[in-house]
């Protein structure tokens, strides 16, 4: 049964870094698995973005000082939904591009908030404003890939943050109890978040350099595509493609001609369509569907438990349930329940205890 979500911005984004996890490292029981993970892990991200811009968590002039320690990681959410959206399943050209097109403008705007409040580290920042310098000489959009030496130095810096985070979360666990010093534990959460902000600002920069490639090809296919559809010879593909669709559903016709003593045997024969479909299910939906679907699914059983809670408690019950629930000081209920306890009664009186045993002998 699917669980809701959960209602606080804290609930979602715990759920969110969850499921991003698992599907980043792909730790899946099967095909299904992954389709429900993926999508509810996009549903937790997206409410918690709107969320965050419901409730007014920032501000667009305010310092990375004035922001309390506790919504810190909530910078984060941007991140996390553009780096999951570059994990989603491949459908087809067109939707992967706008997919990324998405993504990448999500990574833009983590990385803007990221030099804005400065909680980039110096390299990366110097390779941020690099990006942002080639990107408006560049007309097509294409970037330069960084160079080896710069994706050991960026690992490296990335091992180096991760560390020092393992290091305060165990300082936090160790000494979080036996600390007197409240401030003190507030601090290394802090900067434990700062830490994760900037970790997470280096990833989005090789995220960032990763799709270019990928977003390269995709324009060239999609305007192949388009070219082929258009003219003459985009006529003939169609008409291939059609004639390849109608022998994959109606099947194909096979004329064997042989000589029998002299004498030619024309026989046709229909060659079943299923010979060359493939033999396992195909998937008959997208996950953004299958999350739709889902949302729906669990959007309707809450309703009907909601329901259902509100019906058992307006059912009729007896004074001593009216106790134990502490609703004896409603007269209505208690009148119900007046009324329920004689019926009862009554209808004891009527049917003693063995009636009906042995020949309607009354034990």
């Amino acid at each position: 049964m699917s669980t809701p979500l959960p209602s606080t911005l804290e609930g979602l984004l715990l759920e969110g870094q969850r499921l991003y996890t698992k599907v980043s490292n792909a730790d899946f029981d099967g095909d299904e698995d992954r389709d429900y993970t993926t999508a509810r892990a996009k549903a937790a991200l997206e409410s918690l973005q709107m969320g965050v811009a419901r409730e007014g968590v920032f501000s667009a002039n305010e310092e990375v000082g004035e922001i309390a320690t506790p919504v810190l990681p909530l910078l984060a959410t941007d991140f996390y939904l553009g780096s999951l959206m570059i994990k989603l399943p491949f459908t087809n050209p067109q939707i992967r591009l706008k997919v990324l097109e998405q993504a990448e403008a999500l990574l833009f705007k983590y990385l803007d908030t990221c030099e804005r409040l400065q909680l980039f580290d110096a390299a990366d920042l110097q390779a941020w404003q690099a990006m942002l310098k080639e990107a408006e000489r560049s007309t097509s959009g294409d970037r330069q890939a960084i160079t080896r030496e710069q994706k050991i130095e960026r690992f490296r810096r990335q091992q180096r943050t991760q560390q020092k985070m393992k290091e305060i979360e165990e300082l936090l666990r160790t000494e979080g109890k036996d600390c007197e010093d409240e401030g003190e534990g507030d601090g290394m959460k802090r900067e434990r978040s700062l830490l994760l902000l900037a970790g997470l600002a280096s990833e989005a920069l090789d995220g960032v350099s990763g799709m270019s490639k990928e977003t390269e090809m995709l324009k060239h296919l999609v305007k192949a595509r388009e070219q082929e559809g258009a003219g003459p010879d985009g006529q003939h593909a169609r008409a291939r493609r059609d004639e390849d669709d109608s022998i994959r559903s109606n099947g194909l016709e096979v004329t064997h001609i042989s000589r029998v003593g002299g004498n030619l045997q024309i026989r046709k024969e229909d060659v079943r369509a299923n010979v060359f479909k493939p033999t396992v299910a195909l998937p008959t939906m997208t996950v953004e569907e299958f999350g739709e679907i889902e949302l729906e699914r669990a959007t309707e059983r809450t309703q009907q438990e909601a329901a259902a809670q509100k019906d058992s408690s307006s059912t009729r019950r007896r004074y001593d349930q009216l106790e134990m629930d502490g609703d004896e000081d409603d007269e209505d209920l208690v009148e119900q329940a007046a009324y329920h306890d004689r019926a009862w009664d009554d209808w004891k009186a009527e049917n003693p205890r063995g009636a009906g045993n042995k020949a309607n002998k009354i034990i």
